[in-house]
């Protein structure tokens, strides 16, 4: 549904196979609302404020999970973070993080060549015979 000034409703119900999200005190299989945020503040905000009108979260909510990834540049990190908000049956939130950082350009560095070299040694030492 498009709300003017190129918005439109971005939450949408999906059953993507994943692996289930352990969380603190249940296991939750794939599935559920998705909200993709705009990347500009303004339309992020614009969003928010959608869903508090359209009563997005309820009581039947029972896990709201936020992810994102950052890169920098310079050191060449990519970081996924994992933020959970998990509704207890008492009533409570109880709230929990998963950081991770990974290099997933590895031969981007000073260094590439040695170590696209040890690398090439390694898989010729495991793959012989």
């Amino acid at each position: 549904m498009d709300l003017g000034g190129g918005l439109r409703r971005v939450y949408r119900y999906t059953e993507e196979p994943s692996l289930p999200l352990v969380a603190t005190a249940h296991t939750y299989s794939s599935g559920g609302y998705l909200v993709d945020l705009p990347p500009r503040r303004r339309d992020a905000r614009e969003v928010i404020a959608m869903m508090e009108r359209d009563r997005f979260l309820s009581v039947e909510t029972r896990l709201v999970l936020i992810e994102f990834a950052l890169f920098n540049a310079p050191t060449n990190n990519f970081c996924i973070a994992q933020l959970s908000f998990e509704k207890l049956a008492a009533g409570g939130i109880v709230p929990g993080a998963s950081i991770q950082t990974l290099r997933l350009l590895p031969y981007d560095s000073p260094n590439a060549g040695a170590l696209w070299m040890l690398d090439v040694v390694l898989a010729a030492v495991l793959a012989a015979p």
